[in-house]
């Protein structure tokens, strides 16, 4: 890790633009930052988002049967105007020598979550739509998800079930920004792979 820190900040053109993730990359001697308890800013985002990247969140642990790999987020910020969020599941696998079996080879202790600027990802397990007020309570599920009434009263709130009335209205808003932001690699966002689970309700 020392030695590709030396290479990316010393000997790669500055022109290139090269750096490291300012949410997912920890240098070696980094930890992560505390949970903020306000969100008014972009830095306060950043700074939650960061809070989150370490291995075995609670609510990493709760996903791992039902199959979440990606979550589309926006958040309202005060300015009224959203910031939008993709959160990548990565799954850690004590090997990957077979194409059968996988849930003998997972270890959720260990799996961790990417947060990345925008979307990326044709296939959505969920989405989430939430006010700035309520990401210290949005990111307390995300860091300590337990399975009892209060959590999962909280993923009803911010996850957005199929049998929402607002469903295809969140969708149609998450498919235009894709559209509008990255008109390159956008395509229609395929919902198959949308999340099923008890805890929320379709």
């Amino acid at each position: 890790m020392e030695f590709v820190e030396q290479v990316v900040q010393k000997h790669v053109r500055a022109s290139t633009h090269s750096g490291f993730d300012k949410i997912n990359y920890y240098s070696h001697d980094e930890k992560p930052p505390k949970m903020p308890t306000e969100f008014n800013s972009m830095a306060d985002m950043v700074t939650g988002a960061r809070s989150l990247t370490a291995p075995g969140t609670g609510f990493l642990k709760h996903i791992v049967e039902g199959g979440v790999n990606v979550i589309h987020l926006r958040a309202m910020m005060p300015d009224g105007k959203y910031e939008v969020f993709t959160l990548v599941v990565n799954r850690w696998h004590t090997n990957v020598n077979s194409l059968f079996n996988e849930d003998e080879r997972l270890d959720s202790s260990k799996d961790t979550l990417d947060i990345i600027p925008g979307l990326i990802g044709s296939y959505p397990s969920a989405f989430v739509s939430v006010n700035y007020k309520d990401l210290p309570d949005f990111f307390d599920m995300l860091a300590n998800f337990r399975n009892n009434q209060l959590y999962d009263d909280k993923l009803l709130k911010y996850f957005v079930a199929r049998s929402d009335e607002n469903f295809w209205e969140t969708f149609d808003w998450f498919q235009n920004y894709f559209n509008t932001s990255d008109p390159l690699q956008a395509g229609l966002l395929d919902l198959n792979r949308y999340y099923r689970s008890s805890a929320v309700k379709q």
